[in-house]
């Protein structure tokens, strides 16, 4: 697993059909970082047919969605918002959206990121974003 170095940014890409995209990072504690959808206009898919909705990492809300609020990974995102988690011996997860700027990790452990969907539900999703992450000097 690959640690940046203060001023070290590494690229990566996060398909929407994958439950844990996992790009080989650790995060470290007290450590501080920015992670960014590269270029921002990027787009991903949820769904299909008449359910169909190209939105960015900001994500989307939906009045139709509203009955299956308790399924959303993240609660306190929009659905199919770019989250990240840190997975280690304490695990938590966090909003990215289109950037998460100055960063700072409660807990050392490896990045993951994934678009925020029910668990079931990864299956009708498609396309992927670019992201940049950057450790700040």
């Amino acid at each position: 697993m690959t640690i940046l170095k203060p001023g070290e940014s590494i690229q990566c890409i996060v398909k929407a059909h994958c439950k844990r995209n996992k790009p080989g990072i650790k995060l470290l504690k007290g450590a501080t970082y920015n992670i960014f959808v590269d270029p921002i206009e990027q787009t991903w898919v949820d769904g299909r047919g008449k359910f169909r909705n190209e939105v960015t990492a900001s994500g989307y809300s939906k009045f139709y969605l509203k009955p299956f609020f308790l399924l959303k990974r993240y609660k306190r995102a929009n659905w199919f918002a770019l989250i990240g988690a840190i997975k280690g011996e304490q695990s938590y997860d966090f909003l990215i959206g289109e950037s998460r700027l100055n960063f700072k990790p409660t807990v050392d452990g490896e990045l993951v990121l994934f678009a925020n969907d029910a668990l079931s539900m990864y299956w009708n999703n498609s396309g992927e974003l670019s992201i940049t992450i950057t450790r700040e000097e």
